[in-house]
């Protein structure tokens, strides 16, 4: 028996470009986007912002860094050691639920940097000693 009401990929498609706020917008400014879509992941900062005015046709660079400068939107670590620009009206709730970890309230720590990894290393004295 076959589905009457089985969504296609392109309802799909349709449904996330819609949620997404990617094929049309009721927003005007940066912060309504990020707290619409909850955070934007912000590692790389330059495709953070990217993301931001892709759902924003009329806001440019400049925009979206006033944004940034009058802490309307926040690039912080709210889970996971993982920048994300957060909206300012729901920085502290996140902090607060993510609060048991405590990595996910401080910037992570740095990793030492080795020219070889450990398992390569073995692999390379395994071939070498064959």
């Amino acid at each position: 028996m076959t589905r009457q009401n089985s969504l296609t990929l392109s309802d799909i498609t349709r449904f996330r470009l819609y949620n997404q706020q990617i094929s049309e917008t009721k927003f005007k400014k940066p912060a309504e986007i990020v707290k619409w879509l909850g955070a934007v992941q912000g590692q790389d900062y330059s495709g953070a912002k990217w993301s931001i005015a892709l759902r924003l046709p009329n806001v440019n660079d400049v925009e979206i860094e006033k944004a940034i400068a009058d802490k309307k939107i926040i690039r912080t670590w709210p889970v996971r050691g993982t920048l994300h620009f957060v909206s300012a009206d729901d920085i502290r709730w996140m902090l607060s639920l993510a609060a048991s970890d405590p990595r996910s309230v401080k910037p992570p720590q740095p990793r030492p940097i080795y020219a070889f990894s450990p398992i390569r290393t073995f692999t390379s004295l395994f071939m070498v000693n064959r």
